[in-house]
């Protein structure tokens, strides 16, 4: 797998900007999520490919909101391509953001469209959605800018562990997945050090369950493809998204 991505050190005797700055062909976004995770960083991470842009804001390491100059993920849309709000109901609520400028959620529950609770789910799964699909981009810059604290309320209910998973679950890139697991000769044991706390919060599908069970610290990824009741290609995959998620690392010869 690529390296983790450097932070600027910036000159002597002045705090290092933490700063992480690159192009997602040279390095996976699995990786840079992990890298801001292990450092507990705060602040907002851009990309850029071509005329879409996506903004992550992050908080001690953790995703707290996103968002995206695509249309089709602008809150609006999104809930009215799902039926929870209609027609008549977006327009207004775009006609009221025009003239007041307030968050169009902020206007929905105002207008009486959509209860709070609903609106907070429908808000995690947008933010998800966008950074799910940020897995599928194989090009684009990335940089990560430094701030103290998120201007955000609500916050996503998905651990950067979960992200990685989750994401690599979309991914359509055999090449991404092959450099990722090479060798396949290669024996994957659980990770010990894997915070017990967080594990608990990644919510597994039944497939994804099913190959992590294959995974004894004896089997090859070769030999668990062999094994798994699933396609090879899930079956990677899914191995992929454990091992770029730090759930899984290369197991440990007898005696260590």
């Amino acid at each position: 797998m690529a390296d983790a991505p450097t932070i600027s050190p910036g000159e002597k005797g002045v705090r290092p900007r933490r700063e992480l700055k690159g192009d997602l062909g040279d390095v996976p976004l699995a990786v840079i999520l992990q890298a801001v995770k292990e450092r507990h960083l705060t602040g907002s991470l851009f990309f850029r490919r071509g005329a879409d842009e996506v903004t992550v804001e992050v908080a001690n390491g953790e995703v707290v909101f996103a968002h995206s100059t695509d249309p089709a993920t602008r809150l609006g849309e999104w809930l009215l391509m799902r039926g929870a709000i209609s027609v008549s109901q977006y327009e207004e609520s775009v006609r009221r953001l025009r003239e007041s400028g307030k968050r169009q959620g902020t206007i929905l529950l105002e207008m009486g469209c959509i209860p709070p609770l609903e609106l907070e789910r429908a808000v995690r799964q947008q933010v998800a959605d966008i950074i799910m699909d940020l897995f599928s981009w194989s090009t684009g810059e990335y940089r990560f800018s430094p701030k103290e604290t998120s201007d955000e309320a609500i916050t996503l209910d998905l651990s950067i562990s979960e992200v990685i998973i989750k994401g690599i679950g979309r991914v359509r890139n055999w090449p991404l997945i092959q450099r990722g697991l090479q060798p396949f000769t290669e024996v994957l044991q659980i990770n010990r050090a894997f915070d017990l706390t967080e594990a608990r919060r990644v919510r597994l599908s039944r497939e994804e369950d099913s190959v992590l069970q294959l995974v004894d610290g004896k089997r090859s990824i070769e030999q668990i493809a062999a094994a798994s009741p699933f396609r090879a290609y899930a079956t990677y995959r899914t191995l992929y998204a454990f091992k770029a998620a730090h759930v899984l690392v290369r197991a440990q010869p007898p005696g260590r």
